[in-house]
């Protein structure tokens, strides 16, 4: 897993924990973005069962879509729309990945 990056001249870190929290609905997440830390979560487990390294990898691609979507500026009227768009690009950025020689 990769430790950190720039985007837009902004250094991100990237950093893996045992579980993330939703704050607002207390849901548990795979991963999480805060443009105001430049700072990407990604989550080592759910309900103590260990998430595998090719889901953390996507939810990594996920998150960094997400950045990049913020440091343009770009943002969806509907939040479930962004949601929807990043996480197919998300598993096609993966595929790319895995499948390029």
């Amino acid at each position: 897993m990769i430790k950190e990056f720039k985007l837009g001249g902004v250094k991100y870190s990237v950093k893996e924990v045992d579980s993330i929290k939703n704050v607002f609905s207390g849901e548990l997440m795979y991963g999480s973005h805060s443009p105001v830390e430049a700072q990407i979560e990604i989550a080592k487990q759910i309900s103590g069962t260990k998430i595998s390294e090719d889901v953390r990898r996507v939810t990594l691609y996920h998150e960094i879509l997400h950045a990049m979507m913020d440091v343009i500026g770009y943002k969806f009227p509907n939040p479930e729309d962004e949601e929807n768009f990043v996480d197919r690009l998300a598993y096609m950025w993966n595929e790319f990945e895995q499948t390029r020689k």
